[in-house]
């Protein structure tokens, strides 16, 4: 018997044999890399580029908050007490003397004879810039030490006629900011009272005062400017306290302080 493959069974061995070779070689190879190290890259350039935009929206809002100017340029900035000088009994300021006894006294003569607040002597004086000659000043009387006294009542001060008389220009005392016409007839002052603000006038020959009907949700007093010894202008703001939106929209309030007095 003969035990060797005819040729015939081993040519179709043969050609088997060559095409499960072509057949290997055609097949795909095995992408070794992990899917991880080619998609992490793009993560991590997408988290950086949504992180500088997050940086610059935090940066943007910053810069145009109103929040960060309410302190720093508006009527909120301003509580009684703070800005203007302190004088204590015995103390003088701007040549101005407040004895022991409640008189105010201008270069030793006697301008105003008994400084009362609440039936007792005023316990300080708190006592504006003059105005550009350094003729007028506004200063308010307190009933105590403190930021928490009350320092209601309001007196103007003319050194040249030394003489000094009391005002009604609010009702709680007004913030210690003021604007003096170059002429010196009028004088600005901003108030505020339980919910809303104004500008208060003041005539300084008479001694009258009144006031805006006009009451904003907020002004930016470093806006504030003379258009002549009469005309003024100033920025009216559109948010409140903390930033609150409020009625007003932001514009311009520009007006005439002589007819306040007409």
């Amino acid at each position: 018997m003969n035990f060797f493959p005819s040729s015939t069974l081993l040519s179709a061995i043969f050609m088997i044999g060559i095409a499960l070779g072509c057949a290997q070689a055609d097949a795909p190879q095995e992408n070794t890399t992990k899917q991880t190290e080619t998609v992490a890259p793009a993560i991590d350039l997408e988290q950086n580029s949504n992180k500088a935009e997050d940086t610059e929206q935090n940066s943007n809002e910053a810069e145009t908050s109103p929040e960060s100017e309410i302190v720093a340029t508006s009527i909120l900035a301003l509580r009684p007490g703070q800005a203007w000088t302190e004088v204590l009994p015995g103390e003088e300021a701007y040549e101005l003397m407040y004895t022991e006894n409640g008189t105010l006294l201008y270069q030793g003569m006697v301008i105003v004879s008994e400084i009362r607040v609440s039936g007792s002597y005023a316990k300080r004086l708190l006592i504006s810039d003059s105005s550009p000659s350094g003729n007028y000043h506004l200063f308010q009387a307190c009933d105590r030490l403190g930021e928490r006294s009350l320092c209601w009542a309001e007196f103007l001060v003319n050194k040249a006629e030394n003489r000094a008389q009391q005002v009604s220009l609010s009702k709680y005392g007004v913030s210690h900011w003021v604007r003096w016409s170059e002429d010196e007839k009028y004088a600005l002052f901003p108030y505020r009272s339980e919910s809303s603000f104004t500008l208060r006038g003041l005539d300084l020959e008479t001694g009258e005062s009144s006031g805006y009907i006009d009451w904003f949700c907020n002004i930016d007093l470093n806006s504030f400017s003379w258009i002549d010894n009469r005309v003024f202008q100033i920025q009216v703001l559109d948010h409140g306290e903390n930033g609150w939106p409020c009625n007003d929209s932001p514009r311009w309030f520009r007006e005439d302080i002589a007819k306040l007095f007409e």
